[in-house]
This record gives C-alpha cells, structure tokens and sequence, in this order.
C-alpha cells in the first residue's frame, strides 16, 4: 500500500497489458495480464519493451515489479526507439517477486525486457510499473564529511544505486574542466573523459577510507609527505588537516598532472603546500617517465610498464630525487606521515627514505600493487622485508570500518592500500586511528 508521502512522488502502480508491448525476433509474449516473456537464447537479445507515461521531469525513477521463472533477465528504462539504455538492472531466478528501480531520464519512455549474460532462454513474469520522484537520498551529492565506502574502487567501473547513476550522468555532460565544491570547504576540479574525476563526482569522494586514516595520523601543525601526488587530492586534504602550522610536501613529475595539482593548490589558496617536480627514487638524477594517455594520469610510472593495457602519451626524462636529500634540502624537521602511490616505486622510494624513517619514525600510507612492483624488479616480499628491517608493522584498511587491521602478509593484500606504523608507536597510533 503506498503511502500519503510516498503518493505525491509516484504514479500509481499498473499492470501492463500484452497489446501495449513490442516484441523483438523469436521473443515469446503472452499474457494477457501480466505480461509473460520468454527471450531469445542468445545472450542480451531484446525480448520486449512497454512504454509508459513519463513524468514533467528532467530525472526520475522507473519501478517495475516482476518474477523472473528462468535465467538472468535485463530491466531497462530506454526512449521508444531503443537507442541508448540509460540504466540497467540484471534479476536472476529464484525470488518469486522482485522490484526494480531504475533511474529515467527525459525522453525515457520505455521499459526494455531482454535476455542476461547466459547463452540461454530466460522467462519473466511483469507484474507492475510505475514512475516516481527520487528521494533525497538519491539526490545526494556527497556528504559534509568522509565516510568508509566498502568497495570504493568500483567507482571505476560501472555505476549502482539511483543516485551514482544520476551522477554519472552528470559526469557525462561535461565537455570542460569544471569546478566542484567538496570536503572541507576545498574546490576540485573534475575534467571530462578523466577515471579520477569520474569516480570522485559519481562517488562523491576519493578512496574514503585511505582518507579517513590518513585524517586520524595527521596533528594540526604536522608534516605530511605526497609522493605521487597526481592531482592532488590527498594533498588538499592534508593541506586542511595539519592546519596553518603545518606543512605538505608534494612530489609529481608529470608535467600534466602537476598542472592540475598547483591549479588546486592556487584555486583553494593553499599556502602551506610546496610542490616538487621530481620523481622519487633510491638515487638522484633523471628517469624516463612513461605518461599514460589523457584521463589515465593516475598510471604514469617510471617502471617498465604501466600496470594496466593502457595507451601512452609520450615518454619523457624527468628529474629523481630521495626523500632523504629532498627533505634535508627543504629544512623539514619532522615528518608525520608519507603517503606513496608512485606506481612500483615505492620500494626505491623507501630505500631513499632510510635517514628520514629512521630519524622521524613517520606512518606510511602505500599502494600495495605487485604488477606495479614487478615493473620495477622488485616483489611484495622484499617491499615486506625493507619494512621489518625498518622497524615497521604492516595492517590493512577494513573495507567497511576504515579501521586498521594487523597484516601478517603483505600478499594477503594485493591491490590495496595498506598501512605501516613504527614498531614502537604502533599502540598508540593503531589506537588513535581507531
């Protein structure tokens, strides 16, 4: 039964009759009510659309109830001519009723039915559809604070709910590089065809849970370290949390990606962060760096390889430093923590880092990536090594708590970032971050 609230946002519930449907190649409907279906054999064949009445409304949501008898069908809402699908939903057999909701958009005036991923027939029984207004929480735009975010890195692929799917619509009608509100009163930048301002906008954040950890090692007037900084989003973040006595300290060779890392450093007015051209290594000198094509920044590396089948953009010679001689250069005193995401460099990075480890004993924050690693001749069990010989403990981040985990073995971790504190600050900083 609907509800008072719940019936100013909806249309009513109806039942869709055979004669309204449309049927495609050796698809079978019969009926009359509700409409039954069995699809083609072939994987993704359409079996059937029904229009319906689409509200005066830029966004809404389509419902439709029904009972899939066989395989693995594809709900989808669609214009008349079939010539986009704008969300889709896969229900499998085995519930006797489900409802699906599926964000609509103007010109959506069709429900399309077809077969799932399997090289077989399936057959589903619709029951209703209707439309509605989406919901305040499908409205949302990102939260006034972090928050954990299981699986965060799905953001990548394809996106789920009502809301990431709006966004990513959004996301899509960007043509320029455009500004956004975010955390702690800072503005990012998103640019069109980008994988990071792609997740960070359908998701609201950026790796949330690193964030959330990273927040809880940071004192006000600390010294944070961004090795790899990219665009800078963990810098922006570190430049609030320490705080106007503190410092940021940030390493990008990519002469793209460090354009937008000062644009963000400018735009919000950040004057406790200094930017360093350089890559960082174990050695001083210069590396050829390989810069991956436009919207795949965060994959340049000075390893053999990038560590996915991307396309290159160029190779270039840029300068290498150590964090050794870097911070020493730059009169640091004190370092609270060092975030490193420089794509199989981090082991090279850390061996230039043995004065700074051993004299500030700071927390480390890693990519744990072995493609990335074996790109650089180097494996998870010497990254693993060069840390207990350091006098580090390794813990992984809880995908769903953010809170920190003891990680006996680093392989346990793989395509993940992990967590290092010193030996003997380990209670106490494990308990804070808790």
């Amino acid at each position: 039964m609907t509800s008072k609230a719940e019936a100013i946002v909806a249309s009513t519930w109806r039942v869709p009759r055979r004669e309204e449907c449309t049927g495609y190649g050796d698809s079978c409907i019969t009926g009359p009510q509700p409409v039954c279906v069995v699809t083609a054999a072939p994987r993704w064949s359409y079996a059937v659309s029904v229009p319906f009445d689409p509200p005066t409304l830029p966004t809404f949501v389509i419902e439709a109830e029904l009972h899939v008898k066989q395989g693995t069908i594809g709900v989808s809402s669609t214009s008349r001519q079939i010539d986009h699908l704008t969300h889709e939903a896969l229900v499998s057999e085995g519930q006797t009723s489900v409802i699906v909701q599926l964000f609509a958009q103007r010109g959506d005036e069709c429900l399309l039915i077809r077969n799932g991923p399997e090289d077989r027939a399936a057959s589903c029984e619709l029951r209703r559809i209707r439309w509605r207004q989406l919901t305040n929480d499908e409205c949302f735009d990102g939260g006034a604070d972090l928050r954990p975010v299981a699986a965060w890195h799905r953001f990548y692929g394809t996106a789920e709910t009502i809301a990431e799917r709006r966004r990513e619509r959004e996301y899509s009608a960007l043509n320029e590089p455009t500004p956004r509100a975010w955390f702690e009163g800072l503005t990012v930048m998103l640019y069109p065809s980008d994988q990071l301002s792609r997740a960070l906008h359908v998701s609201g954040a950026y790796e949330p849970n690193t964030a959330i950890v990273l927040r809880r090692l940071l004192p006000d007037g600390g010294v944070f370290v961004d090795v790899g900084a990219h665009a800078g989003i963990f810098t922006m973040l570190a430049s609030r949390w320490v705080g106007a006595r503190g410092r940021v300290i940030s390493f990008e060779p990519s002469a793209r990606e460090r354009a937008r890392l000062l644009e963000h450093v400018d735009r919000n007015s950040l004057t406790n962060v200094t930017v360093h051209p350089e890559a960082v290594a174990d050695r001083e000198g210069t590396a050829s760096l390989k810069v991956a094509a436009d919207g795949f920044g965060g994959l340049n590396t000075i390893g053999s390889a990038f560590a996915y089948d991307v396309p290159a953009r160029e190779q270039v010679d840029v300068p290498v430093t150590t964090l050794d001689r870097a911070l020493a250069s730059g009169g640091i005193q004190q370092v609270h923590a060092i975030k490193l995401d420089a794509e199989g460099a981090e082991y090279a990075a850390l061996v230039g880092a043995r004065g700074v480890l051993s004299k500030f004993r700071p927390a480390l924050v890693l990519e744990l990536f072995s493609r990335s690693l074996q790109a650089h001749g180097v494996t998870i069990g010497q990254l693993a090594g060069l840390l207990h010989e350091s006098g580090y403990r390794t813990f992984r981040i809880d995908d769903a708590t953010a809170r920190l985990e003891p990680l006996n073995e680093l392989e346990a971790a793989d395509e993940q970032n992990i967590v290092a504190l010193p030996q003997e600050r380990v209670r106490t900083l494990a308990h804070h971050v808790d």
